[in-house]
């Protein structure tokens, strides 16, 4: 579903499944992702981060490499500026 960008089935697909195992670093990380393609950057940043933690745990590099990238995303896209000092970089 994330593939065809259903995004608002596969998040309450992943949500349910997120009930059944909430320390799953896929699932996090998949729960974030749907949230940030929905509009909801705040929730996707939390779950992505959850999913980076448990990857990071895990020394999964495949499974960090792709948080990182979307992570970089979007804080590239929409310059998470309440996570960062962006007057710093100016």
């Amino acid at each position: 579903l994330i593939g065809e960008e259903n995004y608002d089935v596969a998040l309450k697909n992943y949500l349910q499944a997120y009930q059944l195992d909430s320390s799953s670093a896929n699932i996090n990380f998949n729960v974030g992702f749907c949230y940030s393609n929905l509009g909801n950057q705040d929730s996707g940043y939390v779950y992505e981060m959850r999913g980076l933690k448990i990857y990071a745990e895990l020394d999964d590099k495949f499974g960090l490499a792709g948080c990182y990238n979307h992570i970089g995303f979007y804080y590239d896209s929409f310059c998470f500026c309440r996570f960062c000092n962006y007057d710093y970089y100016r």
